[in-house]
């Protein structure tokens, strides 16, 4: 199966998920990023590692260069704003939380793949090699290692569920 990199950000409650790299700013603006109607709308996801915990994930486009997120797990539900950048060559997505209250959240990155029109397999950028660098030295780290998948930490895998009309 030819797997492949597309825009777009999909992600659940990362403040959840212990060891992903967190910035003050994103890997590039938003209004370069590219909204893919590939990830437009209701998905049902599962752990990467436990199969366990299915929540869904409902993907919009807020405008033309950014995505709306909102991951529904029992009876929590979180917002994400979400915009694509190039990297290395490559396309990461840059994430983060939307608080009600209008706090600035930290922003997270992942990789999205598609093995078929109907799966999305989530990796985030994991802390681990990262953490004890500056922000631009992890930036670097992040462009020079993005096809390397010992900086990607498996997350979720997802089913479409409904696709737009």
């Amino acid at each position: 199966m030819n797997s492949r990199t597309i825009t777009g950000a999909v992600v659940a409650s990362l403040a959840f998920v212990g060891g992903c790299y967190e910035s003050a700013t994103p890997l590039g603006p938003a209004d370069r990023g590219v909204v893919n109607a590939e990830l437009l709308g209701a998905w049902s996801c599962r752990d990467a590692s436990t199969e366990a915990s299915v929540a869904s994930l409902r993907i919009v486009a807020f405008d033309s260069s950014r995505y709306y997120l909102e991951w529904r797990d029992k009876d929590e539900t979180t917002r994400w704003a979400a915009h694509s950048s190039i990297v290395g060559g490559s396309l990461l997505h840059n994430v983060r939380e939307l608080k009600g209250d209008g706090r600035d959240t930290k922003w997270v990155f992942m990789r999205v793949l598609t093995p078929t029109e109907s799966q999305l397999k989530l990796a985030i950028v994991k802390e681990e090699d990262l953490k004890k660098l500056g922000e631009p030295e992890a930036f670097r780290e992040i462009r020079r290692r993005v096809r390397d998948e010992s900086l990607f930490e498996p997350w979720a895998t997802c089913q479409r569920v409904v696709r737009p009309q």
